[in-house]
């Protein structure tokens, strides 16, 4: 069980709020950061719901270990959990 599975299962929820992110990542990762990644298209996955930017889990999970090796990719050119099994 490498970091980022520890963070997942800390987590101990499939979605989070883009303000929660500081907290889940230990630091790592700013709410502002995931803004600009947005803005730019490089960034993990969300929905709006209310407003509010809504992260699934496991596919921010994925997309940190890229990020994190800095291998940085389009949303697009990821592969969704979801889509993984098809």
């Amino acid at each position: 069980m490498d970091v980022f599975d520890k963070m997942e299962k800390f987590w101990g929820s499939p979605f989070f709020v883009r303000s929660e992110v500081k907290r889940l990542t230990g630091g790592l990762v700013s709410p502002k950061t995931l803004a600009n990644l947005a803005w730019s298209n490089e960034g993990p996955a969300f929905r709006k719901i209310r407003g509010r930017a809504v992260y699934d889990t496991a596919e921010f999970i994925v997309w940190l270990r890229n990020w994190a090796d800095g291998t940085r990719k389009k949303k697009g050119d990821v592969l969704r959990l979801s889509q993984a099994g098809k």
